[in-house]
C-alpha cells in the first residue's frame, strides 16, 4: 500500500509538472506581442524618451517597471522624485547609463539657495565621478572658517534676522569641509553639481555656484543593460524578477535574435529547478555547505540556546506582520513576538539566507551567549540552520523599561533625557567632563585630552539616529586604530625630543570620511597634534 501511495504520488507530480510547462508555453505565445507593445518607449511631450529601467507613473504595465525608476510627467516636463525634492530630467543615455538631473527649485528663481538635501532611495543608484557638492550653510551665528573658499548668500538671510549669515562652498565629493561645530549654524544642506572641463575652475567667491546648481548632476545606474535588446528591435522587460527582452515574436533572454525564446528558458528553469528539489529535499538549503549546516547545529547545542522551530516564530510575529516590527539594523529586522508559552519575545530575522549570513548568524549566537549583564538583553534561542529562514530570539524589552530604571531629574530639558541626545548635545558643546571618567585624567593630561576627544568624535557620529548616518563598523575601527597610532607616534616623538607634524594635507583630516552628519566639534575633526601648550581648539 506503502509502494502504490508513493507511486501515485510521484503520477501527480509528473502530470502538475507538464501542465505548468505546457502552460508557460501557451502563454508565452499568446501574451509576447501584447507585452512587447506594452513597454515600447514612451515621452512626456518633452525631452527624452522613457524606457526600461525608467517607467511614466499611471501608464505602464507591472512588467515594464523597475523599481525605483519611477518618473511623473508634469506639465509635458519629465520629473524624477526623490524624498523632499524634485528633478527635472534633462537626458538619459541608456548606453551609458546615466542619466542627467536639475533640481526643479533652482529653475525659477533669483535665489539659488536649495532647502533639502538630495538624496535617493535605490541603491543601485550611484553620483558619476566628476560630481562635487556645495555646501550650503544657513543662519551661521557667525562667519565661520572652512577648507574651503566660501561666498555668502544673502538672499538666505531671515527676514527679520541680520545677525545670522548664510554661506555656500564647494567642496569635492569624499572630501571633508572642516567645519568649525563651535559656531553653531541652524542648517547644512548638500547639493549635487557636475564638474566639466567647461566650469572645472568655477569658484564660490563669484556667482557662477549658482550656475552650477543650474547645470544640475549626472547618476549612473547599475541595473542590467538593455543595449542589445533595443539595438535588435526590442524593448526590456521583468519575467517575474528577470530582465528579458520582449520582441515581436516572443520574449528572449538578451535579444531579439536569440535561438531559444524567453518561454523555452522558463521551461528549462523549471526542469532544473525540480530537478534540483528533488535531489535536495532532504538536504540543507543551497548554499550552505554539509559542514556548515553541521557546525551550526552543534553550535546550538554547545553554547546552550534553545532551537525554535520557524513555524512557531512565524505564529509568534503573526506571520512577521509590519505593525510588529521593532526597527531595523544593518543584518536583519526586528519584530515582536509572543511564544506559545506566553514569553514576549523580539525576533531579528536575518535579510539574506546565504553563506556570509550563516557566518554572521553563527558568530552572533557565539558572542551573545557569553555575554551576561543586566543591561543586555538576553539570546534566548535561535532557529537551526535547515529551517526557512535564519531567525534570533531575543529577550523583550517594553518601551520604558530602561527609563523606570534611570532617576532622571524630570525638570530637564527633553533633549537631555534621551541619552544618545544628551550625549550629543555634551560633545558639539565640549562638556567632556560630563562624559569622561575623570580618573583617566584628561583634564590634566593635554594628550589624554586631545585622545578624549578624537573618541568623541567617533562616538558623535556613532549617535546619529538614522542608520544611513552611522558609519560602519569598519570605518569605526579604522578611526580608533588612527588615534592609536598617532598616541604612539607622540610617545616616541616624545622619547627621542622630535615633534610629531601633521603632514601638509593631514590639516583638516576627518576620521570618518563617507559620513555626512551634522557638524561636530571641530577640535576633533584635524590631526591631533600641538608641540607646545597652546589650547587645541582652533575656534
Amino acid at each position: 500500500m506503502a509502494l502504490h501511495n508513493l507511486l501515485s504520488l510521484e503520477v501527480f507530480f509528473h502530470v502538475v509538472i507538464h501542465s505548468v510547462i505546457f502552460t508557460i508555453l501557451v502563454e508565452s505565445v499568446l501574451s509576447a506581442d501584447s507585452k512587447y507593445e506594452a513597454c515600447v518607449p514612451q515621452n512626456c511631450g518633452t525631452g527624452p524618451n522613457i524606457s526600461y529601467p525608467f517607467w511614466i507613473l499611471d501608464k505602464s504595465e507591472d512588467f515594464c517597471r523597475a523599481k525605483g525608476f519611477d518618473v511623473a510627467c508634469e506639465r509635458n516636463k519629465p520629473i524624477y522624485k526623490t524624498s523632499g525634492a524634485h528633478y527635472l530630467i534633462e537626458d538619459i543615455s541608456y548606453d551609458n547609463q546615466s542619466f542627467h538631473l536639475v533640481d526643479v527649485e533652482v529653475l525659477d528663481t533669483t535665489c539659488f539657495a536649495p532647502q533639502q538635501n538630495f538624496s535617493f532611495d535605490r541603491s543601485s543608484l550611484t553620483f558619476q565621478s566628476s560630481n562635487s557638492d556645495l555646501l550650503f550653510f544657513y543662519n551661521c551665528s557667525a562667519n565661520v572658517s572652512i577648507s574651503y573658499p566660501k561666498r555668502v548668500v544673502t538672499c538666505a538671510f531671515a527676514a527679520n534676522q541680520t545677525i545670522l549669515i548664510s554661506f555656500v562652498a564647494l567642496v569635492p565629493r569624499g572630501k571633508h569641509y572642516g567645519f568649525n561645530a563651535l559656531v553653531p549654524c541652524e542648517s547644512l544642506v548638500f547639493a549635487p553639481v557636475e564638474l566639466t572641463e567647461e566650469n572645472s575652475s568655477v569658484i564660490v567667491e563669484t556667482q557662477d555656484y549658482a550656475k552650477l546648481l543650474t547645470q544640475g548632476f549626472s547618476l549612473e545606474w547599475s541595473e542590467p543593460s538593455c543595449a542589445n535588446c533595443r539595438s535588435s528591435g526590442g524593448t526590456c522587460g521583468l519575467n517575474g524578477s528577470t530582465v528579458v527582452c520582449f520582441c515581436p515574436d516572443g520574449a528572449h533572454s538578451k535579444h531579439c535574435n536569440d535561438v531559444i525564446p524567453g518561454g523555452v528558458v522558463l521551461v528549462l528553469s523549471l526542469l532544473i529547478l525540480t530537478i534540483r528539489w528533488r535531489k535536495k529535499r532532504n538536504n540543507v538549503p543551497y548554499g550552505i555547505s554539509k559542514n556548515t549546516s553541521s557546525d551550526l547545529e552543534r553550535g546550538s547545542i554547545y553554547f546552550g540556546v534553545s532551537v525554535f522551530s520557524y513555524t512557531e516564530l512565524e505564529e509568534a510575529t503573526n506571520n512577521f506582520d509590519a505593525s510588529k516590527e521593532l526597527g531595523d539594523g544593518g543584518f536583519g529586522t526586528v519584530y515582536h513576538g509572543i511564544l506559545r508559552d506566553g514569553r514576549e519575545v523580539a525576533v531579528k530575522r536575518l535579510y539574506e539566507h546565504n553563506y556570509k549570513k550563516v557566518t554572521q548568524f553563527m558568530n552572533e549566537v557565539e558572542i551573545l551567549t557569553r555575554l551576561h549583564h543586566r543591561n543586555l538583553v538576553a539570546l534566548y534561542g535561535c532557529t537551526s540552520c535547515q529551517s526557512k529562514e535564519l531567525l534570533l530570539v531575543y529577550e523583550f524589552i517594553p518601551n520604558g523599561t530602561v527609563a523606570d530604571h534611570l532617576h532622571v531629574d524630570i525638570s530637564r530639558r527633553r533633549q537631555e533625557i534621551n541619552l544618545a541626545n544628551w550625549a550629543i548635545n555634551r560633545i558639539q558643546n565640549h562638556a567632556f567632563n560630563e562624559l569622561i571618567d575623570p580618573s583617566l585624567g584628561f583634564q590634566s593630561d593635554s594628550s589624554i585630552e586631545r585622545m578624549a576627544q578624537s573618541v568623541s568624535e567617533v562616538a558623535f557620529r556613532c549617535l546619529q539616529l538614522e542608520k544611513e548616518m552611522r558609519p560602519t563598523m569598519e570605518e569605526v575601527l579604522e578611526a580608533l586604530k588612527e588615534i592609536q597610532e598617532y598616541k604612539e607616534e607622540k610617545s616616541e616623538g616624545e622619547a627621542t625630543g622630535k615633534c610629531m607634524h601633521p603632514s601638509p594635507e593631514g590639516d583638516h583630516v576627518v576620521l570618518l570620511k563617507n559620513s555626512k552628519v551634522l557638524p561636530s566639534p571641530d577640535s576633533v575633526t584635524g590631526k591631533f597634534v600641538s608641540c607646545s601648550t597652546t589650547s587645541f581648539s582652533s575656534g
